[in-house]
């Protein structure tokens, strides 16, 4: 799987460079996988220069157990689709986030 920022790693940019590039212009990576539009605006949400108009984790939490709920609801391959959304989203949840924060909300 491809690295948020890989782009720039492979071009030899420092880490430290990219995250001034991050804090200076709020730049963020494309969202590499297919991700729900609900999961993606969460996301972006998170994304916010302004750190107080940033949902809290319990906010997040709250919202992706609404997003999860409404994917059993549907249950649209079975019971097979269910395990593999949980899948995605603790992938995307560690590819996201810092450790600790995705951890919280595993």
């Amino acid at each position: 799987s491809q690295h948020p920022y890989n782009h720039l790693l492979e071009k030899n940019i420092s880490p430290k460079k990219i995250l001034k590039w991050i804090r200076e212009k709020n730049e963020r990576p494309d969202l590499l996988l297919r991700v729900p539009l609900s999961v993606s605006a969460i996301i972006k949400e998170c994304w916010h220069p302004d750190p107080s108009a940033r949902p809290s984790i319990g906010q997040v939490k709250e919202r992706l157990v609404v997003i999860l709920e409404e994917v059993k609801k549907t249950n649209f391959e079975g019971q097979g689709a269910i395990e593999q959304v949980n899948s995605v989203h603790l992938k995307l949840l560690h590819q996201m986030l810092p450790p600790r924060v995705a951890e919280a909300l595993s």
